[in-house]
């Protein structure tokens, strides 16, 4: 790991360079593989027309992007044209990236998972990441915390990190909200119950995804599992012979069996689920469909 903390390498960045083509996919918010991108990481007392000044992008995100050596670089402080003016050599070796609502996470090569995040509240302006560290603590930190090792699947929420380790099971910790965690917390920040350390929510788990409100596992027996949302405080099943689902931001859940049939279910207000707007039920006062049904088959 890079174990200086957080360093300063660019700032100023002129526009007009390789760094406005993030600015634009940061504005689409799109995470892409641009193997041939390159950006301007200056580092100090370098000479700015060496090739040496530029890296690869191999992966953008909207906050960040890993570059073709596996380094996790951050963007921190943006201009008035909205350009960013700072970037941040952040870790190493990173397998994988997610983050969610100020909630950051990366799996590194060696199966260990680190987080990093928070968010500025009060007029003290603590910084506090309501468990997501899963160091016994509420604060913050932009630094990469180790948390846990031997995990291969993982998943963000805003306040919310959810880990699959290779013995199957599930771990979960940050601010529970909606029965997320089973209704378990050990701390409380701001009025909002924590768990500042990881707990295990199940065994058997190959997969799992979290959006705030919802949490799905997908297990090794290829059933899926749902709970959060006040409806379900433990998980329930809810489908079998599932491959592959995910749950967005906006509460739409979705998964694809393995006869290749696609199966969706959560609000339906503006017909997001590709149904005809319909739904067996009315949440905060939006349609909603709190089953799965089948949308359509032949899904890759």
């Amino acid at each position: 790991m890079y174990d200086g903390g957080p360093t300063q390498l660019c700032r100023g960045i002129p526009a007009g360079t390789g760094v406005s083509t993030v600015k634009k996919f940061i504005s689409l918010t799109l995470i892409v593989s641009l193997l041939a991108v390159a950006v301007p990481v200056q580092a100090a007392g370098s000479n700015p027309g060496s090739s040496n000044n530029f890296c690869k992008i191999q992966e953008l995100f909207p906050t960040c992007f890993i570059d073709e050596d596996n380094m996790l670089w951050e963007f921190r402080g943006f201009d008035e044209e909205g350009n960013p003016n700072q970037i941040v050599k952040l870790i190493d070796n990173v397998q994988q990236y997610d983050g969610s609502g100020g909630t950051n996470a990366v799996l590194r090569t060696d199966g260990s998972l680190w987080v990093w995040g928070g968010t500025t509240y009060g007029g003290d302006g603590s910084f506090k990441g309501y468990g997501i560290l899963g160091n016994g603590t509420v604060d913050g930190s932009l630094k990469p915390i180790h948390v846990m090792d031997h995990v291969v699947q993982f998943d963000t929420a805003a306040g919310m990190v959810a880990a699959v380790t290779s013995d199957g099971s599930l771990w979960m910790w940050g601010s529970e909200t909606d029965y997320l965690l089973r209704g378990m917390s050990n701390a409380e920040s701001d009025y909002i119950s924590c768990q500042t350390i990881p707990i295990k929510i199940m065994d058997g788990v190959a997969d799992v995804m979290v959006d705030g409100h919802y949490a799905l596992a997908l297990k090794q027996d290829g059933t899926l599992w749902e709970w959060g949302d006040d409806w379900h405080g433990e998980p329930v099943q809810i489908l079998d012979h599932v491959k592959w689902a995910d749950v967005t931001e906006n509460r739409v859940k979705a998964a694809i069996c393995t006869d290749n049939s696609l199966w969706m279910w959560g609000f339906n207000e503006r017909g997001q689920l590709g149904n005809g707007r319909q739904g067996d039920k009315i949440y905060g006062g939006d349609l909603y469909q709190s089953t799965p049904v089948k949308i359509m088959d032949q899904v890759a």
